[in-house]
C-alpha cells in the first residue's frame, strides 16, 4: 500500500479501541455473526445453527478473540466491498475457514495503515523525523500492552521487531530464532492448507529453515514469534520499560 484514503486510519483507529470479541456478550456475538452473514449473503437455509453455530463462535472466541466487535464488522465491509486481498465468495460455506481467511486479510490490510500513517510526514519534513519521536516508542507501546494482557498481535507490525533487534539486547538464542522461524514455517503452512494452495505449500515445505524467511508470510510470523518470546522473558524478569542500548 502507497496511501490510505481519507478517513480509513480514523475508522480503523476507532474500530480498534472497541471491546474485544472475547470480551463481549453471547448476544453481541451473535449478533455480529449474523451481521456478517448478512452482509455476505448467507442463504438463510445455509446459515449455521445448532452444533454449528457454537463451534463457529468458541473458534470466534479462542482464535480471533483480540479483534474486537467493530473490527469484525469493518473487515466484512471491506471483503465485500473487494478493498481486501481474499476472496469474498463465501460458496455458501460460512465456516471457521472462511472467516479466518477475511480477518487474516484484514490484518494486512490494517497493518499496511498502521505502518503508512506512521510513515507519513508534511511534506517539508520528508528528510527529517518528526521532532522528539523514538520509534521505541513503538515497542514500549506493544510490550504495554503485552504486560497488561491486552496486546492484539494482529495488527502488531514487524517495525517493531526490527527497532528493537537493532537498538536492544534481544538476548535471544540461535536455538530461540530456530524455534521461532520453524514454528512461524508451521503455522504458515497450517494457513496454506485451509485455503487450499497447494503450490505454495510444495513450494514452501523444500525450503530450509535458514531461507524460510525469504517467505513473507513466514517473515512476519517469525518475528512476531520472537517478539512474544522476548517480551515473556522481560515480563518475568520485572521489566517496566524497555530501554535501547545508545540510552
Amino acid at each position: 500500500m502507497t496511501r490510505c484514503e481519507p478517513g480509513e486510519l480514523s475508522i480503523l483507529q476507532a474500530a480498534l479501541k472497541e471491546i474485544k470479541i472475547k470480551h463481549v456478550d453471547d448476544e453481541t456475538l451473535n449478533k455480529t455473526m449474523r451481521y456478517c452473514m448478512m452482509l455476505t449473503g448467507i442463504r438463510a437455509a445455509n446459515i449455521p445453527v445448532g452444533e454449528e453455530t457454537t463451534v463457529l463462535k468458541n473458534f470466534v472466541r479462542n482464535m480471533l478473540g483480540n479483534y474486537t466487535d467493530a473490527e469484525f464488522r469493518l473487515a466484512f465491509n471491506l471483503a465485500v466491498a473487494g478493498q481486501l486481498e481474499c476472496d469474498a465468495n463465501h460458496y455458501e460455506n460460512f465456516n471457521c475457514n472462511y472467516i479466518s481467511n477475511i480477518m487474516k486479510a484484514f490484518r494486512k490490510y490494517a497493518n499496511n495503515i498502521l505502518e503508512f500513517a506512521e510513515r507519513r510526514m508534511k511534506p517539508e519534513q520528508k528528510t527529517l523525523p518528526p521532532a522528539g519521536y523514538d520509534p521505541m516508542e513503538l515497542v514500549n507501546l506493544y510490550y504495554c500492552e503485552f504486560v497488561s494482557g491486552e496486546i492484539n498481535w494482529k495488527v502488531v507490525t514487524d517495525k517493531a521487531y526490527d527497532v528493537a533487534f537493532n537498538r536492544c539486547a534481544l538476548t535471544l538464542s540461535k536455538e530461540d530464532l530456530v524455534k521461532c522461524i520453524t514454528d512461524a514455517k508451521r503455522e504458515v503452512l497450517g494457513m496454506y492448507s485451509e485455503s487450499k494452495k497447494a503450490d505454495e505449500i510444495r513450494a514452501l515445505k523444500d525450503i530450509p529453515v535458514e531461507t524460510v524467511c525469504n517467505n513473507d508470510d513466514v517473515n512476519h510470523i517469525a518475528k512476531i514469534n520472537c517478539l512474544k518470546l522476548w517480551f515473556g522473558r522481560l515480563k518475568e524478569k520485572g521489566v517496566k520499560k524497555i530501554i535501547c542500548l545508545d540510552k
